[in-house]
């Protein structure tokens, strides 16, 4: 058996993108088309697409609203639970609970925000926004501390807390 070179093959390589020195051509990443309605040099961030530098969309994405969903158990005497929110955290808007169990105390850096509430007052759609709203101004490394006093035992009770 005798095995024959093709002309236009080197090493499964088309001639088209050799270089004459039979070097392999390659293009920049970014350059590469997988998709044939793929377009060249698109936007990383899909702020660009509406001439926003790239700081301003991460400006845009910092400054959106986040949750952050809490569960908690325990039983009629008053119980301590700390919130940690993210580093990055600047305002807290308010909170909404899922079930009404018992009372509560909100305390943010030391101030008292909230105190001995009825957490059905508080309620998810008591009030025409999905929280009911606190507005406190944060700092990023905050001390919020939670304390609930159950009407009974609770298992796993759930409170969501807005902020941005």
């Amino acid at each position: 058996m005798t095995i024959r070179r093709m002309p236009n093959l080197v090493r499964g390589v088309p001639s088209k993108i050799l270089n004459r020195n039979g070097q392999l051509i390659m293009k920049a990443p970014s350059q590469i088309i997988d998709h044939p309605s793929q377009e060249i040099n698109v936007p990383q961030f899909p702020g660009q697409q509406k001439g926003m530098s790239k700081i301003d969309v991460q400006r845009f994405i910092k400054d959106q609203v986040r949750r952050k969903g809490f569960a908690f158990s325990g039983g009629t005497a008053p119980t301590d639970f700390p919130l940690q929110l993210s580093g990055t955290a600047r305002f807290f808007y308010g909170l909404a609970w899922n079930n009404a169990f018992g009372l509560f105390t909100l305390t943010i850096n030391n101030e008292v925000v909230v105190e001995n509430v009825f957490m059905g007052f508080m309620r998810f759609g008591t009030t025409n926004q999905d929280y009911f709203a606190v507005n406190r101004p944060l700092s990023g490394q905050d001390d919020i501390k939670l304390t609930i006093t159950g009407l009974a035992g609770y298992t796993n009770e759930q409170l969501e807390v807005v902020y941005k």
